[in-house]
């Protein structure tokens, strides 16, 4: 307890980013620790059971489903969003479809806040109590943690907020110092490259369903 106390929140928060960069960097040393997002080619026969099929990936611990329900959905953003978040289990995932429109609206890259959300708070599942908060903002009283009234209104706000603090199309690694004090400071870029690797994560999501669902492709 003593040393919880004598821990600034900074410190904490970048020896938590730094954990996970580590844990992240040690599974990309070991192909066979990480997850391979490339698909392998769906056989003629396979093929025609799409959407209902899954497409398994190798290793096969990993696999995409577009099923029946996504029908009505024309942005495969929105798509690929849902499903990623669905992977990491985020609870932000049934608001896919905000962060698209919100990301549409302020001007902003769709991946950017899920990616940042990844780094700063495993995508919402570790975030201050009741504040739905997955960003780390701080703009709350005296630079206190900002608290929002659900996820919708986070993301909202947030992409407002993000698209007036840092621009509409940021590289990661020029605003990691402001982002994130301490991680610019550390000098390791444990958060840009983090944000760096959800994004190219997500886009192999919209890769995927652009490739293999009939209903998606050439769609921009």
């Amino acid at each position: 307890m003593a040393l919880r106390r004598a821990l600034k929140p900074t410190t904490i928060r970048l020896i938590l980013i730094l954990l996970w960069s580590a844990f992240a960097f040690s599974k990309l040393a070991n192909p066979q620790a990480e997850t391979i997002l490339e698909p392998v080619e769906l056989t003629p026969s396979l093929s025609k059971q799409i959407p209902a099929q899954l497409y398994h990936f190798t290793p096969t611990v990993y696999s995409i489903k577009i099923s029946q329900k996504y029908r009505n959905v024309t942005d495969p953003r929105v798509v690929a969003l849902k499903k990623y978040l669905e992977y990491r289990g985020s609870p932000m995932a049934p608001y896919a479809e905000i962060f698209v429109k919100e990301a549409d609206k302020n001007g902003l890259d769709w991946r950017i806040l899920v990616a940042i959300s990844g780094v700063e708070s495993n995508f919402g599942l570790i975030t201050p109590y009741n504040s739905y908060n997955a960003w780390g903002w701080r703009g709350g009283p005296n630079g206190s943690f900002s608290v929002f009234q659900g996820w919708k209104d986070a993301i909202v706000q947030m992409s407002k907020n993000f698209a007036q603090g840092y621009g509409k199309n940021p590289n990661p690694y020029d605003i990691e110092s402001t982002y994130c004090p301490p991680c610019g400071e550390a000098g390791t870029h444990a958060w840009a490259a983090g944000v760096t690797r959800f994004k190219n994560e997500i886009t192999k999501f919209y890769n995927i369903i652009l490739k293999y669902d009939p209903n998606y492709k050439n769609t921009r």
